[in-house]
């Protein structure tokens, strides 16, 4: 034993030796039983977490299934799902996913108000601890018959009774 000193040695000096024992003792068993500790908990994987549109028109809707698989050991519970915009629904299959199983997430993108290069985001909040939060997102560009730059146009303000002519060039 490489604490035990033979001849005069002072008891603190054992007292160290066994403090040190000790501590190596707590370490080795965190080290050993941490992993086990730590794989008994949800993790939440995303298959596919962006999903390009391509090219729609306008007006269409754009829908996808992202799947969500529970590679943990205990079950995955969503806890919030939000929208960067009001032009995206999405609706959960279920708001518990056991481990080893697959939840979907329904998104369908309602293009109205979009024009050009669009990226529309969700958040996934879970009770996965490595990523508490997740994401997907719906990219791609939206076309329209007219793109004006500005969107808006102000003509000033026309008098009320009195025909007014403006000439638009395009």
């Amino acid at each position: 034993d490489g604490c035990a000193v033979r001849g005069r040695w002072i008891d603190r000096h054992a007292m160290s030796c066994r403090r040190t024992r000790i501590l190596l003792a707590l370490w080795l068993s965190a080290m050993a039983f941490g992993p086990l500790r730590a794989q008994a908990q949800p993790r939440l994987l995303i298959d596919g977490p962006v999903f390009e549109f391509g090219r729609v028109d306008q007006g269409m809707t754009v829908d996808h299934v992202f799947r969500l698989l529970n590679v943990g050991t205990t079950p995955l519970t969503l806890d919030q799902v939000r929208t960067s915009c009001g032009c995206a629904v999405v609706v959960t299959s279920a708001t518990e996913i056991p481990p080893g199983q697959m939840g979907e997430l329904s998104v369908t993108l309602d293009t109205i108000a979009l024009v050009g290069p669009t990226t529309k985001t969700i958040a996934i909040r879970s009770n996965d601890p490595a990523v508490p939060v997740a994401g997907v997102s719906l990219t791609g560009t939206v076309l329209t018959d007219v793109m004006a730059a500005p969107a808006r146009l102000f003509l000033g303000r026309f008098p009320q009774g009195r025909a007014t002519q403006y000439e638009l060039v395009v």
